[in-house]
């Protein structure tokens, strides 16, 4: 398993930079856009990586993969069994809903990766059992998290807000009695959100120098009409049904969405709790496909209680009416789904970045030039003692000793005449069809003779940006 979506990288840098304290600057580190809590707990994995011998990139990142899916699987098994606990006459709809979460493709694959948008799924899944069981303070707690570890993911606490004020408001209780009853209850949840808040302030501190310091920075670069949509464009909501797609194929995708949101519309405690992460990323101008990935379970959840509740009693209909159809078009699907896991595989393994992960050792034995026509590297991916350039043949790391004559590797899709292929991908491969359809970006690895150099490099190598490599504790 290598990478899914390029953001998946700032966990590892970031975790990178706290366990080695050297950086290369990029937009987030810059502008202070991340939260530090996730990337400093999980520079504690890269420090047992390293005692143990086993620093290299494929390593840690399966590491990460391991803890991040292992949490994702335990938060999807007990909304599995809060389920059966709340239909205790339906055993076999809990049965199937497990086996839903179990087999669609997308849930090992997709919610064992280091995206933030996937990690964030675990405390909003612990928010909403914990508001199932009227647990208040690790209610609070849990929406303290969801919103340290990706600040949009706060919306989560505003669903969790809006369904705490609703269990406790009845017609036929007094104004002021509600408004009491509210106070009292908000002092543990309140404490628990602000231990988590604290925790993220904390960790921000000893990053960026200042309390909380991404919150703000995170805001003044992502709200609408700022420097976000200058950056990355503003993108219709077609792009949200992208992931539907992706994750259900297309023409399971139309069905589902139609199912889900007249599930959502009879379950009212569901809909209250994903309503306001819904309309916050409506209201965003910077949209992507992966903000998606956190309301997908909860989407499944709310067709299983509609179906629990008989709201689709068609599907039951179906069922018993034409038992050997249905059953076709299941195994269909799996056998879909179960194919899209391998082709998933084989895609990332041949990406840019699993390339790179792939030839770690091979550079790190043998340190030549790298430049790179790709990707931005990263200190987290590459050999430390590998010099290497970007795009625009500036020197990201000071060679130690003079750059001699000889030959160097070159990053890029294309290959220019007098390049080997180290590793190399068929053309149709590098194809944008290819890259838009498996969400990857491709690239190879190649041995250039030093002459190349002049052709990549017209005006030669120059040196390294100013700050470049940042080393220290603090950005």
């Amino acid at each position: 398993m290598q990478w899914f979506h390029p953001d998946e990288r700032q966990l590892l840098e970031f975790a990178h930079f706290h366990a080695h304290h050297r950086l290369h600057p990029f937009l987030e580190s810059t502008l202070h856009l991340r939260n530090q809590t996730l990337p400093w707990l999980f520079s504690l994995l890269v420090r047992a990586c390293d005692l143990f011998q086993s620093g290299s990139p494929r390593r840690v990142l399966f590491v990460f993969h391991v803890l991040i899916g292992t949490c994702s699987w335990i938060t999807l098994a007990l909304l599995t069994e809060n389920f059966r606990k709340s239909h205790p006459q339906q055993d076999d709809l809990a049965d199937s809903l497990g086996w839903t979460f179990a087999l669609l493709w997308v849930f090992p694959w997709i919610y064992s990766r280091g995206l933030l948008e996937a990690v964030s799924f675990i405390p909003a899944g612990l928010l909403y059992l914990a508001l199932q069981n009227d647990s208040l303070g690790m209610a609070g707690f849990w929406a303290g998290c969801t919103s340290i570890l990706r600040y949009p993911s706060a919306l989560w606490s505003l669903g969790a807000a809006w369904i705490h004020v609703w269990k406790r408001t009845s017609r036929k209780t007094p104004l002021s009695a509600i408004f009491k009853s509210l106070l009292i209850s908000l002092f543990r949840p309140s404490l628990g959100f602000l231990l988590a808040i604290a925790l993220g302030g904390i960790a921000d501190y000893f990053t960026y120098g200042s309390f909380l310091k991404s919150a703000p920075a995170y805001w003044n670069f992502n709200r609408p009409h700022g420097p976000v949509a200058q950056t990355f464009g503003a993108d219709s909501l077609w792009v949200y049904y992208r992931w539907f797609e992706y994750a259900l194929t297309p023409w399971v995708a139309p069905v589902f969405i139609i199912i889900a949101i007249h599930a959502l519309l009879k379950n009212r405690l569901l809909l209250f709790f994903t309503l306001p992460y819904l309309l916050g990323h409506v209201w965003t101008p910077h949209r992507e496909p992966r903000f998606m990935i956190p309301l997908l379970p909860f989407l499944i959840l709310a067709i299983f209680q509609s179906i629990a509740r008989d709201d689709f009693s068609f599907i039951r209909i179906a069922v018993r009416k034409w038992p050997r159809l249905v059953a076709s078009l299941v195994a269909l699907h799996l056998a879909v789904n179960f194919c899209l896991y391998p082709l998933q595989g084989w895609a990332q393994w041949n990406s840019a970045q699993g390339v790179l992960l792939r030839s770690f050792n091979f550079l790190k034995a043998s340190p030549r030039l790298l430049i790179t026509r790709a990707d931005p590297l990263m200190d987290a991916i590459v050999p430390a003692l590998l010099p290497w350039s970007d795009s625009q043949c500036r020197l990201h790391r000071e060679m130690r000793e003079p750059f001699l004559p000889e030959p160097f590797y070159l990053f890029s899709k294309e290959r220019p005449a007098s390049c080997a292929p180290l590793t190399d991908l068929t053309s149709h491969l590098h194809s944008m069809t290819y890259e838009r359809w498996l969400r990857v970006r491709t690239a190879s690895l190649w041995l250039c003779p030093a002459e190349e150099l002049k052709t990549i490099c017209p005006t030669g190598l120059k040196a390294a940006p100013q700050g470049e490599p940042f080393t220290g504790r603090k950005l």
